[in-house]
């Protein structure tokens, strides 16, 4: 019985991958909305809750990227930074946009989508937090693809395995019920004897 729970759970486990990988390769504007619906959501409370503040300038720091698909127009989205505030900041971008460089002046994203392209360019990641994860996705898909594919496979060798144990124990309680009625069917002979 617990054998073929453990292949009901496998053989879902490869359904939910396999629909899982045709999402994301087959969906990939779905996947990017639903990216950029989430860094909106990190901007919007950005300030406003310490731990999603921290996440927000992670991803900005590590993938040096900037808001989401509209890059520093995004953060118009933001209380403290967008251009109808009466915030310092307004009008401008937390320091996690800035280039490396910048970032000793905790200051230097303030009032920049008020600021020349020039200025922007100069002082600014200029890619998308979007662009950025989709470019990390291409430069990284070969090694997910392997990694995916050899799970699969490891995961249909597990299945077989089951299913050779479960075709293994089948013989062997056929084969005590023959040999069980056989034996009976020679004691029934021998006592007609």
């Amino acid at each position: 019985m617990l054998l073929y729970i453990y292949i009901g759970a496998i053989g879902l486990l490869i359904l939910i991958e396999l629909a899982l990988v045709l999402f994301i390769f087959l969906g990939k504007e779905k996947v990017k909305d639903i990216t950029h619906d989430a860094i909106i959501g990190l901007i919007r409370t950005y300030r406003t809750l310490s731990d999603l503040t921290v996440v927000i300038d992670l991803i900005q720091t590590s993938l040096v990227c900037c808001g989401g698909r509209n890059n520093v127009n995004d953060w118009e989205n933001n209380l403290y930074f967008n251009c109808s505030s009466a915030a310092i900041s307004a009008c401008g971008v937390p320091t996690s946009c800035c280039k490396q460089a910048l970032r000793i002046n905790t200051q230097c994203g303030y009032d920049i989508r008020g600021a020349t392209a020039g200025d922007r360019i100069t002082n600014v990641n200029g890619l998308s937090c979007i662009q950025a994860i989709e470019n990390l996705f291409n430069k990284e898909v070969n090694i997910l693809i392997g990694g995916l594919s050899g799970l699969f496979i490891l995961e249909i060798i597990v299945l077989v395995v089951a299913l050779f144990l479960i075709v293994d124990r089948r013989k062997k309680r056929n084969l005590k019920v023959i040999s069980g009625r056989s034996l009976a069917d020679s004691s029934d002979r021998r006592r007609l004897k």
